[in-house]
């Protein structure tokens, strides 16, 4: 048995789900890649797959082993990719996870000078609205807002990101100006849903952060449509001003409670901890990190 070649095997199927998407993608036998699982369980002494027709699911061991796998196999490429060092070529796949709000903050423009700069590396960039796992989810840098909670992460500043409220002036026509965010319970506001189902809004009172919680009268899962609705009249929005700073150019919206002004909101680049760092992840941080010193990114 070829144990490594055993272990992707193992590995792709936990990933794409079935035996059959798996053999495609290796293009091998269907066969084949029943036959290395197979392999693999017997070599391990123990079931890794509940298997049907239909059906397939990790078992407990096969969900324990599969994070331990997946941690030895990336640092053997990360080993691999390292003795490409030698001929001063920095190759290989990174992937670049960040919220959806980051799409217009410059992001674009510092990946593509970074292909530019590193054309033998293929960069894969996912947005969401929810906070991803970057071990379970293969994820090797992420751009993340606000209070980081995972310690086991490296994290590095980079910039913040200052936060408003703001309200179209036909809204303030019909249901008027509120004066502070306690008063909000009585307007319409719009709100950015997330997994955790957090609507709370952050505001400074006397220098002191408080919370408020917001219904919603409405409820999107993409702030920039979080800003259209604002900008149309159906309510008031706290979001990054670079978000509206469109609408308040030309007018359709404005700033309201701006003393109440949320302490900005800092944004990091994070990376798990590694004693072997591939180069073209380390040549990523590097070169992100070099172009937001010199302000690329909105703030």
């Amino acid at each position: 048995m070829d144990l490594i070649k055993s272990i992707r095997t193992f590995i792709s199927v936990a990933d794409k789900g079935s035996f059959s998407a798996t053999a495609n993608h290796l293009n091998i036998a269907v066969s084949a890649v029943s036959r290395q699982v197979t392999e693999l369980e017997e070599h391990f002494g123990c079931q890794l797959l509940y298997r049907t027709t239909r059906t397939m699911q990790l078992s407990e061991q096969g969900q324990i082993l599969l994070r331990e796998l997946r941690g030895i196999i990336e640092q053997l490429d990360n080993l691999q990719q390292l003795s490409l060092q030698k001929s001063q070529v920095i190759a290989g796949d990174i992937t670049v996870s960040s919220p959806f709000h980051s799409e217009g903050m410059g992001l674009s423009n510092i990946l593509s000078e970074f292909c530019e700069t590193y054309p033998a590396v293929n960069v894969s960039w996912l947005m969401f609205n929810r906070r991803v796992n970057l071990i379970d989810e293969g994820i090797d840098v992420a751009i993340r807002a606000g209070k980081l909670v995972d310690s086991s992460l490296i994290a590095r500043k980079y910039s913040s990101l200052e936060v408003v409220f703001v309200a179209s002036p036909d809204y303030i026509n019909k249901f008027g100006l509120p004066e502070s965010p306690l008063e909000l319970v009585n307007h319409k506001c719009i709100v950015e849903t997330k997994d955790e189902g957090n609507t709370r809004w952050r505001y400074l009172d006397s220098g002191k952060e408080k919370h408020i919680q917001i219904k919603g009268s409405i409820r999107v899962n993409k702030p920039n449509m979080a800003a259209k609705f604002s900008s149309l009249g159906k309510g008031i929005v706290q979001l990054p001003k670079y978000m509206v700073q469109q609408g308040l150019d030309n007018g359709d919206l404005v700033l309201v409670m701006e003393s109440y002004n949320p302490a900005p909101l800092d944004l990091y680049l994070v990376y798990p901890s590694k004693k072997l760092m591939k180069p073209a992840l380390k040549a990523f941080i590097e070169f992100f990190l070099a172009r937001t010193e010199k302000g690329q990114v909105c703030s």
